[in-house]
């Protein structure tokens, strides 16, 4: 089954169950947390990638959601208080307690875990942060979370692949 709380708490669009349209993406994605599954316990998890259906009227009629169309600074912000939490965000305009049943935008740059602990730090100031920001792949790597249960009823499995680690 999926669990909502069962990822990282510092993520783009808060504690939920994370999708893309992106093929490459989800394998990349998918590997990449095999490995690092692999590594911390006894229990050996193969890759995969698991295709959905996502029933797009269900999610609108029955959920409440934010679609980031680009990465403005409404995105950087929602980021930013999502990664950092509530003791450092700049405003109230976060998915800290899922609020929103879903949220759809762009992934941000690889770089995030850096500002995020420099911001933490103090090292960077939180305009320094929004200022530095930027989508992965060049706005081309998307993200749809599933924030609950109503929103994870929006979708059905139609396929599952299994990869090899070295893919």
């Amino acid at each position: 089954g999926i669990e909502l709380n069962h990822n990282s708490v510092a993520t783009d669009f808060g504690d939920g169950f994370y999708t893309t349209t992106q093929y490459q993406q989800a394998k990349h994605f998918a590997i990449k947390k095999a490995k690092i599954h692999n590594r911390s316990t006894r229990n050996h998890a193969n890759p995969m990638i698991i295709a959905l259906n996502l029933n797009t009227e269900k999610l609108n009629h029955d959920c409440h959601g934010i679609v980031f169309v680009r990465p403005d600074e409404k995105w950087r912000e929602f980021i930013l208080n999502n990664r950092v939490g509530k003791p450092f965000a700049i405003s109230d305009f976060h998915n800290l307690n899922a609020q929103c049943d879903y949220v759809y935008g762009m992934v941000a740059d690889a770089h995030i875990a850096q500002l995020t602990y420099s911001y933490i730090e103090k090292s960077i100031s939180s305009q320094d942060f929004l200022n530095e920001l930027i989508p992965l792949r060049d706005g081309r790597a998307d993200q749809l979370s599933l924030h609950s249960i109503n929103a994870l009823q929006s979708i059905t499995i139609s396929d599952i692949q299994i990869l090899k680690e070295e893919e």
